[in-house]
Formats: C-alpha cells, structure tokens, sequence
C-alpha cells in the first residue's frame, strides 16, 4: 500500500512541478546521450585504428631493421659501422625453426620518381615476397600480388596503388604496362 501512495504522491508533485519536471528529464535525456555518444564515438575511432594497424601487420607482427645512423654516447650522429644484415638463408631459417613464426617475409624500401607512358611520380618502393601481402592482409583491387614463380624467376613485375596506377597511367589498364625509375 505504501509504494502506490509513493507513486501516487510523486506524480502529483510532477504534475504540479511541469516545468521543473520537463527540465530535469531534459537534463537525464541530454547527460545520457552525450554519455552514449561519447562512448560510441571512441569504440568508433578505437575501431578505425585497429583496421589501420591491422593494414601494417596487426599486432602481432614486428620489424628487425638495421638502422644506418647511430647516436654514440656523447650524442653525435654516426654512420651504423656494422656490416651485419639479416639474409634470405636467415628468413629461411626463421621460418622452419622458429615454431611461433607464422610467416616472414624481407623487406627492403627505397624513394624512387616512377615513369611511364602517362606520367611520372614519387612513390616508395619495397622489395618483398608473397608472404608481405599475407602478413599485412592487402589485397589486390586490379590484377594480383606477388607469387612464389615470380620471386624464384626473378620477373620483372611490381605491385602498384590505385593512387600510383592513376597518376602514372591516366584511364590505362596498367596491367601489362611498363614502369621506369
């Protein structure tokens, strides 16, 4: 009996108070879906930066690089003086005895000013292997990545960006085409 002479109670204090009222749910309503869109918007964005790293190899992966400028203790830059790369041998062999090693794949990278018949542009170059495309889940909109023939024949052929295959051939199918650098 209590509780429907609480009910009772309140909502003819609501009903006295209708402004007071309107304005304190406004308050609920407005707090709650600032909290709901602020939450929505940082899984949103968390979302986004997890599909950016998974481009570059997901969390899972790490890079060995030589770097070729080392800082000495007093704080002077200096060309790295070792001789020390890692080898194809050495990918080969982290590959079968390495058992957590799901896949390797080398890379070497340089800037280079690309030509063609239908223009010219700057772009990164990365020497790699079939096994770069798995390791960073890309996936060839035109055409194909690299394969195991192309790496053990040596062919001359290159896997190019939709921005790069733009500038470089115009409306051209840039399949089949030649690039220069």
């Amino acid at each position: 009996m209590r509780y429907l002479e609480g009910f009772y109670t309140g909502w003819l204090v609501l009903k006295a108070h209708k402004l007071r009222s309107f304005l304190t749910m406004l308050g609920i309503i407005i707090g709650t879906g600032g909290v709901i869109g602020t939450i929505s918007f940082g899984e949103g964005a968390r979302q986004i930066i997890l599909a950016e790293v998974d481009k570059i190899g997901g969390t899972s992966t790490f890079n060995v690089r030589r770097v070729n400028w080392i800082q000495l203790d007093d704080g002077r830059w200096v060309p790295n003086p070792s001789r020390e790369f890692l080898t194809l041998d050495d990918l080969d062999r982290i590959e079968r005895f390495c058992p957590s090693v799901e896949s390797a794949s080398p890379e070497m990278g340089a800037g280079v000013r690309l030509e063609s018949v239908g223009g010219s542009k700057g772009a990164q170059m990365i020497a790699t292997s079939p096994a770069y495309r798995l390791i960073r889940n890309w996936a060839a909109e035109i055409g194909r990545f690299l394969e195991e023939s192309d790496t053990s024949l040596w062919s001359k052929v290159a896997v190019i960006g939709a921005e790069v295959a733009k500038d470089l051939f115009g409306g051209i199918d840039p399949i089949g085409q030649e690039i220069r650098d």
